[in-house]
């Protein structure tokens, strides 16, 4: 599982929306691992049980902040950029 897929799933698991466990086992079958992607595996639970789609707060705050402080930075006015 790569980093951003495991930032993907934090929200989900936090919510209580599907367990750690449960992601897990819909990626093997029979001992044999799916070829899908975690991402993929996230995506058909969430439709499988029409769960809406969860984003990561943490670091989507962590972002908005580097965002802003870039544009600080460089004297972007928001309104003029069109934000």
């Amino acid at each position: 599982m790569s980093i951003n897929e495991c930032e993907e799933l934090l929200p989900y698991s936090a919510a209580n929306a599907f367990s750690w466990a449960e992601l897990c086992e819909t990626r093997f079958d029979g001992g044999q691992v799916a070829v899908w992607s975690v991402h993929q595996a996230i995506y058909d639970l969430r439709h499988a049980r029409h769960i809406s789609v969860q984003r990561n707060e943490y670091i989507l705050s962590r972002f908005e902040a580097i965002y802003n402080g870039i544009l600080q930075t460089y004297g972007v006015d928001k309104t003029v950029a069109g934000l």
